[in-house]
């Protein structure tokens, strides 16, 4: 029969190590994206990884960096083109907010023509502005 102290040590030793789970979560959430997606690229190459291990004898640790420089080339290329070919225009509209204040009521009267709803005032409007172009 299993003793009251030892079974007092269990619940002692499983709410340390939740508390502990609940301390990294609370401090390390802004990693979370990051590791989900590396579990999904795991999950999705695990099998061709084992493949190229087993039929073709590569080494593990070269296989593995062939991945990681594969992912990385497939990831990052495209975001940073994305960034390289956009950025131009948001500094352009932030350099020049008239563009996006006309922009705005053009689309703030619409909406009101349409439904009889104002959707921006010019109180909104010049907050909006100021908060995009901080």
């Amino acid at each position: 029969m299993v003793s009251f102290n030892h079974r007092l040590r269990q619940i002692v030793l499983l709410s340390l190590i939740f508390l502990i789970a609940i301390l990294i979560l609370k401090h390390l959430y802004v990693f979370i994206p990051g590791v989900l997606g590396a579990i999904t690229l795991y999950m999705l190459s695990r099998e061709s990884y084992f493949k190229i291990i087993e039929k073709k004898k590569w080494s593990k640790g070269w296989t593995a960096m062939l991945y990681i420089l594969g992912f990385t080339i497939i990831i990052g290329l495209p975001v940073y083109l994305a960034i390289v070919l956009v950025s131009p225009k948001l500094m352009a509209l932030i350099n020049n907010p008239v563009e996006i204040t006309v922009a705005i009521r053009s689309f703030s009267n619409r909406i009101h023509d349409a439904l009889g709803i104002e959707l921006f005032n010019s109180e909104s409007i010049r907050n909006t502005t100021r908060n995009v172009a901080n």
